[in-house]
């Protein structure tokens, strides 16, 4: 969630996946402060059998996408963010 006061209509960008995230990195590299709230305003169920988040693994190929097409990262800073979001799946799954 943001403020539209604040920060403008911000339209997700026309990608297969990962437009939330390309959405939020677009906002923050135009500095703006990014905060956790501390409980949850919804829940997201990404579990599904054939959903398109549904495999994890599948989702490298589009964070590499992102990175390199979207953003515009060199390919070690691709690496290093690649690896980054793994690190945070793995810190944040419930396995």
């Amino acid at each position: 969630m943001y403020d539209r006061t604040v920060l403008g209509t911000r339209l997700m960008p026309e990608m297969r996946k990962r437009q939330d995230y390309a959405l939020w990195l677009s906002i923050m590299r135009d500095g703006a402060d990014a905060r956790g709230l501390p409980e949850p305003l919804a829940v997201y169920r990404s579990h599904r059998a054939g959903s398109l988040s549904s495999n994890k693994l599948s989702l490298v190929r589009y964070n590499w996408e992102l990175y390199r097409e979207h953003e515009g990262l060199s390919v070690p800073r691709s690496m290093r963010a690649l690896a980054g979001a793994a690190w945070q799946s793995l810190r944040n799954s419930r396995i």
